[in-house]
């Protein structure tokens, strides 16, 4: 029920956002591999789901968490769900060791870039269509 609940959050989100957003060739072995060796914290209002946090804090050498995906459905956009799933993170990735949460999102993706440098995270590194950003924890 939550993977199918997950990937139709995906796929919906990959129809509105188009070229913001990155692309999941196959979205179920994206989801079992978060599943697997990752971390998932889900919010659900009334049986649906309106938003998800897909992370790893699995790196013990550099001690870094990372981001993989956060999805809050539209109609619930500006309700502190994106913030209350990112302090999830930290929270988590505090817990279990790690010194930085870091993430990757692509250049055109202004709205995403403002919400997590509006949290503290940093410009770490950059390709030629993506930022690689930090927050020191």
């Amino acid at each position: 029920m939550i993977q199918e609940d997950i990937k139709n959050m995906i796929c919906c989100e990959m129809k509105s956002q188009k070229d913001a957003f990155f692309s999941i060739p196959d979205i179920d072995s994206y989801i079992d591999k978060v599943m697997g060796s990752g971390n998932l914290v889900t919010h659900y209002n009334n049986g649906k789901l309106i938003g998800f946090v897909a992370f790893y804090c699995n790196d013990e050498t550099m001690k870094h968490a990372f981001v993989s995906l956060i999805v809050v459905s539209p109609e619930m956009r500006n309700t502190g769900i994106s913030c209350s799933l990112l302090e999830t993170v930290v929270f988590m990735a505090k817990r279990k060791g790690m010194e930085k949460v870091r993430l990757e999102v692509k250049k055109n993706n202004h709205r995403a870039f403002g919400f997590y440098e509006k949290h503290g995270f940093k410009v770490n590194s950059q390709t030629e269509i993506s930022y690689i950003m930090e927050l020191p924890i």
